[in-house]
């Protein structure tokens, strides 16, 4: 019978001993979830793959690799949260949104419709000449949660200063118009058209008509021709301009003098 009580109140004590390191964990894990909560921009705009800010230091907590999601995160504030963790996390390139546009096409037709990209989109693949052009109906200013993105007569323009690189503004794009590349990017296409040359010609101003001048011209190779258009690669790019010089409808221009978007 004293055998049966002794095990009994060992194992009672074993059972609050559990408790209490349960609990004290626990809150030690709140703490410190509301801690980086905290140092996280709060503007829940789910580009890192999470519903909120609290989702994502949730998953931090747990894995702090996925602190790498974050592109609006404040360096300081991902050093602080690093040295709590007690790791180092590979920082993202700072990337911005561009438009991949020279809006220099016309319209086919009046458009009428419900004034989304997406809904005029469905309507004859969009009232644009050319199929791949920006709509301009604002669909990528409305989705970007820190007012970087404005539309000026049809033209959309990018605050690169307040642009953070999210991504949801390439998301909200039926055409595929907008890209993410690298801030410090020294050039840019400014197209996004697939069409054989002769077809970007008749309704086009500027776009690119995949001449290859750019391509034969770059010291790299940093560019090739891709579906009849110009697709650098930025990871062998010097940022010579030396394909902007050359590019004889001007698609391709140097960023922070006159593009699209910029």
């Amino acid at each position: 019978m004293m055998e049966v009580i002794v095990l009994g109140g060992l194992g009672l004590a074993f059972s609050m001993f559990l408790l209490y390191i349960s609990a004290r964990f626990e809150v030690r894990g709140s703490l410190e979830e509301e801690t980086i909560l905290g140092l996280l921009p709060g503007a829940n705009c789910g580009a890192c793959g999470f519903a909120s800010c609290r989702e994502m230091a949730s998953a931090v907590l747990s894995n702090p690799d996925y602190l790498s999601r974050c592109r609006v995160l404040e360096p300081e504030n991902r050093r602080k949260i690093q040295e709590m963790l007690g790791v180092k996390v590979e920082e993202a390139i700072k990337m911005v949104a561009r438009i991949g546009c020279t809006f220099e096409t016309g319209d086919r037709f009046e458009y009428r419709g419900v004034i989304t990209c997406t809904a005029a989109n469905l309507v004859s693949g969009g009232f644009k000449q050319c199929r791949y052009a920006c709509l301009g109906l604002g669909d990528c200013a409305r989705v970007c949660p820190f007012g970087a993105i404005s539309v000026r007569d049809g033209r959309v323009l990018i605050d690169e200063n307040k642009c953070t690189g999210c991504g949801l503004c390439v998301s909200a794009c039926p055409r595929g118009v907008i890209r993410l590349t690298e801030a410090g990017a020294a050039v840019f296409v400014a197209c996004s058209s697939r069409d054989e040359g002769k077809v970007v010609v008749k309704v086009c101003r500027s776009g690119c008509t995949g001449c290859g001048l750019c391509a034969r011209s770059c010291p790299v190779n940093a560019i090739k021709i891709e579906n009849n258009l110009a697709v650098i690669d930025y990871s062998l790019c010097t940022g010579c301009g030396k394909c902007a010089e050359v590019c004889p409808r001007k698609t391709i221009v140097r960023l922070g003098a006159g593009a699209p978007g910029s």
